[in-house]
């Protein structure tokens, strides 16, 4: 489907650079290389937080937050003024 691989590849380093090669086909580049920190950073969270706290957040709320930190990590790559933040 849309000339993708849809198997997660074993390594983290094969995931990169199966990342990046598909990144030539999406028209917004810089904001497609960002998607698997903002995944990979709220997996970690949420481990940590199921480890440590005992807690956990439903999947629909771990994805939300996971769109909403993509979001705000895309606006901060085009901003000049820190103050202009408070505009998202």
């Amino acid at each position: 489907m849309l000339g993708m691989n849809w198997v997660m590849p074993r390594r983290v380093t094969q995931t990169l650079r199966i990342w990046s090669s598909d990144a030539s086909i999406i028209w917004r580049k810089e904001r497609w290389k960002i998607i698997p920190a903002c995944i990979w950073w709220f997996v970690w969270k949420e481990r940590n937080l199921r480890c440590f706290q005992n807690k956990s957040n439903s999947i629909r709320k771990i994805t939300m937050n996971c769109l909403v930190l993509f979001l705000f990590w895309c606006k901060q790559e085009y901003m000049e003024d820190p103050e202009s933040v408070t505009m998202f």
